[in-house]
């Protein structure tokens, strides 16, 4: 038995009853695979919070057949986008009236943590947004970020459907932005994605957009990912040319795509996940399955 297997087995008492169904149960999935990668003996990304998940939560995480390079997926791509997001703090630091970071459908993604040293150095106004269901689950298991002495920094966890026309509002639009979300624009049908890039875009007027997408050859093999299949989701969006998104808003520039299959962290796996990446490698359509994009305006 693993590690992952050892905790997510032990006893349930104390541990939050999980609710979530269809697209929501996916993000268990996201956390298991972050927790196997924190137990490991050469963790990548090295997320602890995702680990100690695994110990308030009354959840079967093996449910979801997350394994291979589905386990490495999230780990890359968290990785890679953490990295995108602190570089834009960095060139930020000095903004007389700090930053804002919208984090679209955080689930249980503990960015705020990873990244929270920055609320320690800089003015940051964080904003995590999620539905319902996964506020309330988030609230009962994740601590929020050290605020530290930066009084004007500030955590906020808003509940609302990103789709939805009215939240964004709620959002200040004041100072430069960026706005993070990973694993979401593969459930969203291409028009709300259009609409809803074109609305931050809008809103916000200067900052950047770091997301993931997938291929049109991923939509069409989904019934065979395993996370997808099981807790019954369907993905939609595909993105095969990501500079046409560019048309969508005005202002808008693609400035960096990364692919997932040609990652250097590869090499850091066990051999099973190098060996998947290497096939998929030879084969231009898997090899493309996944990237990750930045855009500024």
């Amino acid at each position: 038995m693993t590690a992952l297997e050892t905790i997510s087995n032990a006893s349930d008492s104390g541990r939050a009853r999980v609710t979530l169904k269809g697209t929501q149960e996916t993000l268990l999935g996201t956390v298991s695979a972050k927790a196997a990668d924190a137990l490991s003996p050469n963790p990548i990304l090295g997320d602890t919070w995702a680990a100690e998940l695994l110990t308030k939560v009354n959840y079967n995480f093996s449910r979801l057949g997350v394994h291979g390079w589905l386990q490495a997926w999230p780990v890359l791509r968290s990785r890679n986008l953490d990295r995108w997001t602190t570089d834009f703090l960095d060139q930020h630091a000095y903004a007389p009236n700090g930053v804002t970071v919208l984090h679209l459908a955080c689930g249980l993604d503990s960015r705020p943590l990873r990244l929270q040293r920055y609320f320690q150095r800089m003015n940051i106004r964080w904003v995590d947004v999620d539905l319902p269901d996964v506020v309330e689950l988030r609230r009962q298991v994740m601590p929020e970020p050290a605020i530290g002495s930066k009084k004007q920094s500030s955590y906020n966890l808003m509940s609302a459907s990103v789709t939805s026309q009215d939240w964004l509002d709620k959002v200040p639009a004041d100072r430069p932005t960026v706005v993070v979300f990973e694993g979401l624009s593969m459930y969203l049908s291409e028009t709300e994605g259009r609409e809803l890039i074109g609305r931050l875009v809008e809103h916000f007027q200067q900052g950047q957009l770091i997301f993931d997408v997938v291929n049109s050859f991923f939509i069409g093999s989904q019934r065979w990912v395993n996370p997808v299949a099981k807790s019954g989701s369907t993905l939609k969006w595909h993105v095969d040319r990501p500079i046409a998104i560019e048309a969508w808003a005005k202002g808008l520039q693609l400035r960096d795509e990364l692919l997932l299959s040609q990652r250097a962290e590869i090499k850091e796996f066990p051999w099973l996940i190098r060996w998947q990446f290497w096939i998929a490698a030879g084969l231009p359509w898997v090899q493309e399955f996944s990237r990750e994009l930045r855009f500024i305006f």
